[in-house]
């Protein structure tokens, strides 16, 4: 199982489903935190080995992209 290893990795997880799923069903952002999850559980190291490191790549969820209007939201 992949669980929040630290404060950070909470807080991250919290405003990455928060941002990429603002205005969707509780359904929306339980898939939203589903794909978090399995990145991390894949155990790539290119898309990071902590729930913070695969939330904060570059490009991988839209809410922490520079200029992204929900990035202004987090």
């Amino acid at each position: 199982m992949v669980y929040p290893e630290t404060l950070d990795d909470v807080d991250v997880l919290a405003h990455t489903v928060y941002g990429e799923a603002l205005g969707e069903s509780p359904e929306g952002q339980i898939a939203v935190a589903w794909v978090i999850r399995n990145r991390v559980a894949k155990g790539r190291n290119y898309l990071g080995k902590t729930i913070k490191d695969v939330c904060l790549k570059p490009y991988q969820f839209s809410c922490w992209n520079l200029g992204d209007a929900n990035r202004q939201k987090l």
